[in-house]
C-alpha cells in the first residue's frame, strides 16, 4: 500500500506541474481519476515513464470533461466526436468534418483533441520499440 501511496503522490505532483489549471481539484478527486485511468496504461510499456503517462492521460480526460461540461451537448459535443475540421466557410455557415476511423487512429483522434493527449501520444511514440536487426549468416 505504501508503494501505491507513493505513486499517487508522484502522479499528483506531475499533474499539478503539467496542468496547473487543475490545481483547484482536490487530491481525493484526482486520485479517483488516477484509479480509473491507471489501468489503461501499461507499466511494462512505459517503464520509468509510467507515472508521467498516467498524469498526461488524466489531464487529457479532465480537459475533455471540461469541454463536455461547458457544452450544451455535453459528451455529445461535435468537437469531441467528429473528426478534424476539413473545411470551414463563413457565408451561410458551412463546416465539414473528416471521418473518424474505427481503428487505432480513432483513439489517436480523441487523444489529439487536447495538448495532454498529444503529449501522451508523443511519449508513447518515443518509447515504441524499434525493429530488431539480425545478423545475416
Amino acid at each position: 500500500m505504501l508503494i501505491w501511496c507513493d505513486m499517487y503522490d508522484k502522479i499528483l505532483d506531475l499533474i499539478r506541474k503539467i496542468a496547473p489549471e487543475f490545481n483547484e481539484i482536490t487530491d481525493e478527486k484526482l486520485e479517483g481519476f488516477i484509479d480509473v485511468y491507471a489501468n489503461l496504461v501499461s507499466k511494462r510499456y512505459f517503464g520509468k515513464h509510467y507515472n508521467k503517462a498516467i498524469a498526461f492521460l488524466v489531464a487529457h480526460q479532465l480537459t475533455l470533461l471540461n469541454i463536455a461540461s461547458n457544452s450544451e451537448a455535453g459528451a455529445g459535443d461535435i468537437s469531441l466526436i467528429a473528426g478534424d475540421v476539413l473545411m470551414e466557410k463563413e457565408g451561410d455557415l458551412q463546416r465539414q468534418y473528416g471521418n473518424v476511423n474505427t481503428s487505432d487512429s480513432e483513439t489517436n483522434s480523441l487523444l489529439n483533441k487536447t495538448y495532454y493527449g498529444k503529449m501522451f501520444i508523443s511519449l508513447r511514440s518515443a518509447l515504441r520499440p524499434i525493429g530488431m536487426m539480425r545478423k545475416c549468416p
